[in-house]
């Protein structure tokens, strides 16, 4: 029994012991990585598959510390091996769900609200956003409009959603509503490859559409919502080929618009 009782605690205590080592130098190689972005991907899923096989392997020394109970009595194995499945389980779980949203992080399948206090609104945007600021020359009416957008890209890069605010130049200031959105509708849509379909009026006031269009290279949709409030005229667009087309986020997009008055 002598000879029994040692590895038995030994089992015991390392079920515990193993798991909580794992997760401490997982966080000093994570920190250790600065800002570093060259395979942190590859890097994350090493360690995370590391931590899971090891706090498996602590499960499995905790549960063989118990079947020797028998043989060595509670004492010193009951309390360790209980707290090593609960450690070892607790552990197990946090990896997981962790791994789960940074998988869903990654693939930029997430929302986040995009503020826009210089251009006075704000909207809801899906994926991983990137920012950018443009002037454009116009080939119709002369003159240079000022151009931010804010894009969110997702399902690797085969959805886009993106905002503009766009400055119009004074030359544009007394064109009608129609002219002005027909002119950067048919920029956008020329672009992406596509032809309009079709064009429904804001409702509630506000001066603008909705415009229907198709692409053809790869096969998808347009849809934009244009506004036009004075020198500047706003723009939510959502291209996406066919295949991932979601109605559910296209109108949470579109219907997330808000003024900030």
């Amino acid at each position: 029994m002598s000879s029994v009782l040692p590895d038995a605690k030994k089992a015991a205590t390392a079920s515990y012991v193993i798991p909580i080592l794992a997760v401490a130098i997982s966080f000093f190689l994570s920190t250790a990585q600065g800002e570093n972005e060259d395979f942190v991907l590859e890097i994350a899923i090493a360690q995370t598959l590391a931590i899971v096989l090891v706090c498996l392997a602590g499960v499995v020394l905790a549960i063989s510390a118990l079947f020797r109970i028998s043989k060595t009595g509670p004492k010193g194995v009951l309390g360790p091996s209980i707290a090593g499945i609960l450690l070892n389980m607790f552990v197990l779980i946090l990896m997981i769900g962790g791994a789960m949203h940074a998988t869903k992080l990654h693939a930029g399948n997430f929302w986040t609200k995009y503020t826009n206090n210089a251009g006075g609104y704000s909207v809801d945007l899906k994926g991983i956003r990137s920012e950018k600021m443009e002037q454009i020359n116009l080939s119709r009416g002369g003159g240079t409009i000022l151009v931010a957008r804010r894009t969110g890209t997702s399902s690797k890069g085969r959805v886009m959603m993106f905002a503009e605010d766009v400055l119009l130049p004074i030359e544009l200031a007394d064109a009608s509503d129609s002219d002005i959105i027909n002119m950067l509708v048919d920029q956008h849509i020329a672009h992406w490859q596509g032809q309009e379909t079709g064009r429904d009026p804001l409702r509630g006031g506000d001066r603008g559409y909705i415009i229907h269009a198709t692409r053809t290279n790869p096969p998808g949709r347009m849809e934009f919502v244009v506004r036009r409030a004075g020198d500047l005229v706003y723009i939510l667009a959502y291209i996406t080929e066919d295949s991932d087309f979601n109605e559910e986020d296209l109108n949470r997009f579109f219907d997330s618009f808000r003024w900030l008055l």
